[in-house]
């Protein structure tokens, strides 16, 4: 028997012996072909491996057809005399690459260039270790929200953090990967940290006991907004030399690609940290020099946000986030403790709505990391309407029609940029009826390039399967 893994239509565990033996995996196959395989010593690592393997193949089928799709659309609309050897040029190198085997960047469905590779698996590692070791990156990118390219590199499992706003300390599992550094805590004052590399200015190792006297060691970590942390671990010298070395190492990584994009690459230059942080309300509500001036793009600031402010209570809850941000950081280095979820119960600023989805989605990790994608789709569409540009059209003026926003060319347009720049990163799936009003609605808090990436995430971690091309 022998059948292709992207064959597979149901797996599932059975019994055999009339329900005596709890030892068999049913297969079920797209042309309606049933297998049973019985007298497995091993039956549950079986299946789990072999439903990891199904799920891999099936995603990497999905991205291999977005993209034969898309560059044969856009072979065929560039095949005309008129067509200039520059598009014809780079629809050819996007399907050659497709191909020739390049791999796909899992976020923004684009070929990996030379130097993006993602990291390879421990050399001669079996297939259970492979998918052991996959699982546990799923795990850890579903655990604070991270983007698919993300690779697990180290975990501390019993690291105590120290806040310099609070007395009390929080024990949790301390995470080290590709870009970031994670924090969880379990306990009921939970707390969570998420600090991409490229935010972090200052690593220090010191000496000390942990609240039983106990020698370990101290990892003081300061972040671009002059916040600092502490994590006690439990370490001997060799093991947290090691921890340390390679966080080091990842961080020079970092430091370096900021230096690239500032000095030498002009269209870059926004991505940095610094400019970054100018695109998030939070640094408006904080800043203290006139010259810094932040970079908002939302259609509520222009055409007003809905709602009566004085009824919204908006001064009030502005001032308790900004009590929160001074003492616990913002946008890329917020620390999210309990006081973070009971704020967002309470309820949001309009002005601060946004960045708070943003960051509390994922998108905003996704959005640093990807810089120039949504402006390429964005160009993409421009030179060359995709398929679904004519569906979108039909859809844009129901879009909220009550709001200021949507009755002039202003919001109109980005409303269109948005979805269209979507359907081609994801044209499995395309544009779907209903994802206009989400996007709209969006659109009134944060700018085009955030919906973009909050919309990626939503379809494709939120609620997967939610929309469907039927």
């Amino acid at each position: 028997v022998m059948f292709q893994l992207r064959d597979i239509k149901d797996l599932q565990k059975a019994k055999t012996m009339g329900g005596a033996r709890d030892d068999a995996i049913e297969v079920e196959t797209k042309d309606g072909s049933r297998y049973v395989f019985a007298n497995m010593f091993h039956r549950d690592e079986t299946f789990d491996m072999l439903s990891q393997l199904t799920a891999n193949t099936m995603k990497r089928v999905l991205m291999s057809s977005e993209y034969a799709s898309s560059s044969q659309q856009q072979q065929q609309q560039h095949h005309t005399p008129s067509a200039g050897a520059g598009s014809h040029g780079r629809s050819a190198s996007v399907s050659s690459s497709a191909t020739a085997g390049v791999g796909i960047n899992p976020d923004t469905r684009l070929p990996l260039s030379g130097t993006t590779q993602p990291a390879a698996l421990k050399t001669g590692a079996s297939l259970a270790e492979q998918i052991a070791q996959q699982r546990r990156n799923e795990e850890f990118r579903g655990e604070f929200g991270l983007p698919r390219s993300e690779t697990l590199l180290s975990v501390i499992e019993t690291a105590t953090l120290a806040l310099p706003s609070t007395t009390y300390v929080y024990p949790g599992r301390l995470y080290l990967s590709s870009s970031f550094v994670c924090f969880v805590s379990p306990s009921y004052r939970g707390c969570r940290i998420t600090f991409p590399m490229a935010a972090i200015r200052r690593i220090e190792r010191v000496s000390g006991t942990d609240r039983l006297g106990m020698p370990c060691y101290e990892l003081v970590i300061t972040v671009w907004h002059q916040t600092g942390v502490s994590f006690k671990v439990p370490l001997d010298n060799s093991e947290c030399n090691r921890w340390c070395d390679a966080l080091r190492g990842q961080l020079k990584l970092m430091v370096e690609e900021q230096r690239y994009a500032k000095e030498n690459k002009a269209a870059l230059a926004r991505y940095t940290i610094k400019a970054f942080t100018r695109t998030c309300p939070s640094e408006q509500l904080l800043q203290t020099s006139a010259s810094i001036q932040p970079e908002v793009n939302c259609l509520g600031h222009t055409f007003g946000y809905p709602g009566n402010e004085k009824e919204l209570k908006e001064t009030g809850r502005n001032r308790r986030w900004l009590a929160y941000f001074r003492e616990n950081g913002r946008n890329l280095t917020a620390i999210r403790r309990a006081e973070f979820d009971r704020l967002i119960r309470v309820g949001l600023p309009n002005s601060l709505r946004g960045e708070i989805w943003e960051l509390s989605s994922g998108a905003m990790y996704l959005r640093f990391q990807n810089r120039g994608v949504y402006d390429k789709y964005v160009s993409d569409y421009l030179e060359c309407k995709g398929p679904y540009a004519e569906e979108i059209e039909k859809d844009l003026t129901r879009s909220l029609p009550e709001y200021a926003g949507y009755q002039v060319a202003e919001g109109i347009d980005a409303l269109r940029r948005v979805l269209n720049a979507y359907s081609l990163r994801d044209s499995e799936l395309g544009y779907c009826q209903a994802m206009n009003i989400v996007a709209s609605a969006m659109l009134v808090f944060m700018s085009e390039e955030q919906v973009f990436w909050t919309l990626s995430v939503m379809c494709d971690r939120l609620v997967p399967g939610y929309y469907s091309p039927s």
